[in-house]
């Protein structure tokens, strides 16, 4: 998107002429921006099924395939989303275990005291039965998207903005 100019006159019709071509122009930039937006969120999400399976997560492709994207039209905020509920556990890890290789921004770990012991539970989700975990390490999929977002943004906004790759 090239620099606008916008001249005008000291006159009414001038002016006013001025305004609708400037509130021409924020459209413009809000359109592209939400164009921007979506690309990244959409791009958000392949990326994060690649990191689910670099890092090392156990999935049986419900996480992956949980993975969508959301964009609200009103603030320009897209959205990585996860519809499998242990999703936030993969991220950060759990247990005496995710202590011992934390979440890049930090975390709580064995909040319960369960320690080197432990502890049970019935995985409903999966197959109905006991199982015991000491924890796991964190598989930070979605940190890891969002660096890699980062180090893509000015490409995708010159691609969005300057019309490169269209």
């Amino acid at each position: 998107m090239a620099a606008k100019v916008i001249s005008f006159s000291l006159d009414k019709e001038s002016i006013a002429r001025a305004v609708r071509e400037l509130n021409e122009y924020i459209d413009e930039v809000k359109r592209l921006l939400g164009e921007l937006v979506k690309k990244l969120t959409e791009e958000g999400v392949h990326i994060s099924t690649v990191k689910i399976s670099e890092l090392g997560a156990v999935d049986t492709g419900e996480l992956s395939d949980s993975m969508y994207a959301e964009y609200d039209e009103q603030t320009h905020v897209g959205f990585i989303r996860s519809k499998a509920f242990y999703a936030f556990y993969v991220e950060y890890g759990t247990g005496i275990v995710g202590s011992k290789g934390p979440h890049p921004d930090g975390g709580t770990y064995d909040v319960n005291n369960h320690g080197e012991a432990g502890w049970s539970y019935i995985a409903t989700h999966r197959d109905g039965k006991l199982h015991w975990t000491k924890g796991q390490i964190s598989r930070p999929f979605l940190y890891e998207t969002r660096k890699e977002l980062e180090r893509r943004a000015q490409a995708a906004f010159s691609e969005v903005f300057n019309g490169t790759g269209r």
